[in-house]
């Protein structure tokens, strides 16, 4: 007992010595600590070891600060990583605990979770048959680590409780999608913030303008965030000047502000942000930039609201721990956490059937007794346009209502 309180107190003291005066060692505490581990090895209906107690500490330490300070073990660090390259074996889904639920950030798209049919904002009440009420978040990452396949039982707003059986595999994260929708109108995908996402956003950024495009569309909808610095580096790139976020850590007062760079891109081009309750974190830091500055037109509908700052801090034995380190705010100084970024124009989750399609297209041409119109060689070409804005909005209409917004601020311009 003796030897593990003067390791405990060595670790204590070796970290308060760079961070805080010796006189904030909590001495009782540590003393009620080595008491409870005690009467645990001792009397306790099975045997465990000193390390696995001490592990179990760790993360308990942890997860009573915030859902998103974790320990990792060196493997677990690894897969991490790997997630940031692009590439990594697992489910495919981001968590999130909120008064005591956990919810579904978004699915990653192409991944398990995805192809099995969970979305953003679903319950999860049981995986397999353990029931994830008064869980924590560090504990029901444990229970998906130790399997390969998972039965889901989630509840999706009002209807009744479905269960989803997904499997693990290797998820490959595309993290930048790019094409044009029409003739003169750009769309870019963001679906995660990963090491090298702001190079291919910018190459195929350049590749759009390339094709002289009018008004562009970036597409943030269950985007659950990634690397905040990939997220500046984007935003730098419709921006000349000015704040881009800062980062605030109340206990340490510590701030941090990034600004751009006069990096600029795309600088007056017409830009819509499409955003969804899955767009999380970086993602809401990109849109929360551009709508502070005023540089693009968000909409969609309320984003997720994670406005946290985790950091990667390695330990000497190869482990690591990921720790909330503060909060980050737009430009005009709001604080994203739990509030999320509200959209410049809100739109529905609705789809539309052909029959709706055809009112939401209605014009002169379908007026019985109109006149004709003059032929014109561009008829086979508009007539296949209309074909496709049919086709998006069938799809996607929340694109589709952001590809109209797009095309009323070009006219606009």
């Amino acid at each position: 007992m003796k030897k593990l309180f003067a390791v405990l107190i060595l670790i204590h003291l070796t970290y308060t010595a760079a961070a805080k005066t010796e006189s904030n060692v909590p001495v009782d505490e540590i003393r009620n600590f080595i008491d409870i581990y005690n009467v645990i090895r001792n009397d306790y209906v099975e045997e465990k070891d000193g390390k696995t107690l001490l592990d179990y500490a760790i993360e308990g330490m942890l997860s009573g600060l915030d859902p998103h300070s974790v320990y990792f073990k060196q493997s677990e660090l690894d897969n991490f990583n790997d997630s940031t390259q692009g590439t990594f074996f697992g489910f495919g889904v981001q968590l999130d605990m909120q008064n005591g639920k956990l919810i579904i950030i978004a699915p990653i798209p192409g991944s398990p979770a995805d192809e099995a049919g969970l979305k953003a904002r679903d319950q999860i009440i049981k995986i397999d048959d353990q029931v994830i009420e008064n869980l924590s978040l560090p504990e029901v990452m444990t229970l998906l680590k130790e399997t390969d396949t998972v039965t889901f039982t989630v509840q999706r707003r009002e209807e009744k409780p479905k269960t989803y059986t997904v499997t693990k595999s290797t998820v490959e994260i595309p993290s930048v999608n790019s094409k044009l929708l029409e003739a003169g109108y750009g769309y870019l995908q963001i679906t995660q913030f990963q090491q090298k996402t702001d190079q291919m956003f910018a190459r195929q950024l350049q590749s759009l303008l390339d094709e002289d495009i009018n008004g562009l569309i970036v597409d943030l909808r269950n985007n659950p965030g990634g690397l905040v610095h990939v997220a500046t580096n984007i935003a730098d790139q419709f921006l000349d000047a000015g704040l881009i976020v800062s980062t605030k850590n109340e206990n340490t007062g510590v701030e941090d502000k990034i600004h751009a760079t006069k990096n600029v891109m795309a600088e007056d081009m017409p830009l819509v942000i499409l955003i969804n309750e899955g767009s999380a974190s970086a993602s809401e830091l990109l849109a929360g930039a551009l709508q502070s500055h005023k540089r693009a037109i968000v909409v969609g509908q309320p984003s997720f609201g994670k406005g946290s700052v985790q950091n990667v801090i390695t330990l000497s034995n190869g482990d690591a721990i990921k720790l909330t380190t503060g909060r980050y705010y737009t430009p005009n100084g709001e604080s994203i956490q739990a509030k999320g970024i509200t959209p410049d124009i809100q739109l529905s989750q609705l789809t539309v059937s052909e029959a709706e399609i055809d009112l939401l297209s209605y014009s002169e041409a379908d007026i019985k007794g109109h006149l004709p119109p003059q032929q014109r060689d561009d008829a086979n070409s508009n007539r296949s346009q209309e074909a496709s804005e049919k086709t998006l909005a069938k799809n996607d209409l929340q694109l589709f209502e952001a590809l109209n917004i797009l095309k009323v601020l070009v006219l606009t311009q």
